[in-house]
């Protein structure tokens, strides 16, 4: 069988997409994955693992790219315009091609921006398509454009939606969401990491060393937690990732005197479970005023599981819910005070370290582990097909 996977972004750090594609190879697929190479920085033709990765892009974005960004955020600030117009056509042009060469069977497409290509290719050819939903776009859709563009877009997603063979999220929030919807072809393969280890593996820091992995943006408190890592003694805060932030996150690094903090930049795939493993404890930190952080479980949570590390989380979130549920870290209010005093406990505290690091072993081993979700994407394509 043959799947065609596609999603907006060049797949050079996409977790989910790897794990998922790598999964389906193991069981005798074979995966091509069309990925939107915007700025055209990457191969256009290239493997990884047994994943065949087909790399496209626009002379739309390049168009646009270098115009006033001040003005292009001001009416499309998630860049759903750009994406759209510079992805949606050229990339179903792209898949009809492929599709001359290697007849697909499934459409697996990864998110809003990928939505419309499976439409149109299900249209065009009959191929049934799965909707991989890693967030929740309806929300972001409505909240963020002009009342045109949103009703646009939610018609878009609608349609999406309706033609969808299945659809795959992420979490129980996200899950409950389409049902209220009235989608019942709906599962969650959430985005737990494969297991390491079935035995605590303690950490060798002499100074507590509290790591954030991610995506640098103005809603999960990095910069803020830098600012009190300089003022906190035996400490060291290490960063790694790329985003919108991230001069930022340099600049406040640079300007540390005291070398309490460091950059380690953007981490390639297989180095972000050996780096968490070197943690006392794991930043998992998500303003709550998002609609997307509060009810989406981030990749560093299921890091932190299958590594044994406990975690810092923010209150009436998902993800800090999951941490108080399963007693594998600190759930605290997202400010400054809450987050110096829960560094300064786990600081103080091997022991308190230890046990919440165990505790999220132990949910690792018996229930979040990418062997579990495996299974049911397996059960998907076996339902689709």
């Amino acid at each position: 069988m043959n799947i065609l996977m596609v999603l907006d972004n060049p797949f050079t750090h996409d977790y989910r997409v790897y794990k998922e594609a790598k999964s389906l190879i193991n069981h005798g697929y074979d995966v091509t994955v069309l990925a939107w190479d915007k700025y055209q920085r990457y191969p256009k033709n290239d493997v990884k693992e047994g994943i065949d990765i087909v790399r496209f892009s626009n002379s739309f974005v390049n168009l646009v790219k270098n115009y006033k960004k001040e003005i292009l955020y001001a009416i499309d600030p998630f860049n759903i315009f750009r994406r759209s117009f510079g992805m949606w056509l050229p990339g179903y042009w792209e898949a009809l091609k492929l599709h001359k060469k290697k007849t697909f069977d499934i459409i697996h497409c990864h998110d809003f921006y990928s939505l419309p290509i499976g439409v149109k290719l299900k249209e065009r050819l009959g191929t049934p398509f799965v909707y991989d939903a890693h967030e929740l776009w309806n929300p972001i859709i409505s909240g963020t454009n002009p009342k045109p563009l949103t009703n646009y877009y939610m018609r878009k997603e609608k349609q999406g939606l309706e033609n969808a063979d299945h659809i795959i999220t992420v979490a129980e929030p996200h899950l409950q969401h389409f049902l209220n919807r009235g989608y019942q072809n709906v599962t969650i393969v959430s985005n737990c990491k494969e297991k390491i280890s079935d035995k605590y593996i303690p950490s060798r820091n002499k100074v507590f060393n509290l790591i954030y992995i991610g995506v640098f943006n103005g809603k999960r408190f990095t910069p803020e937690a830098i600012e009190i890592c300089k003022e906190i003694s035996d400490i060291r805060f290490e960063l790694a990732g790329y985003g919108g932030n991230e001069d930022k996150i340099k600049n406040l690094i640079n300007n540390d005197s005291k070398n309490r903090t460091r950059f380690l930049g953007k981490l390639p795939m297989n180095e972000v479970i050996p780096k968490t493993l070197e943690a006392d404890a794991i930043l998992c930190m998500l303003d709550p005023s998002f609609m997307n952080n509060r009810v989406g479980p981030p990749n560093k949570l299921f890091e932190a599981m299958v590594c044994g590390r406990p975690v810092i989380a923010t209150k009436n979130t998902y993800s800090g819910k999951l941490v108080k549920k399963l007693d594998m870290g600190l759930a605290i209010d997202y400010d400054k005070k809450s987050f110096k005093n829960a560094v300064i406990k786990l600081r103080d505290n091997p022991d308190l370290r230890k046990r919440l690091g165990k505790n999220a072993l132990k949910a690792a081993l018996l229930r979040y582990n990418w062997e579990e979700e495996e299974k049911r994407l397996l059960e998907v394509y076996e339902k689709v097909l």
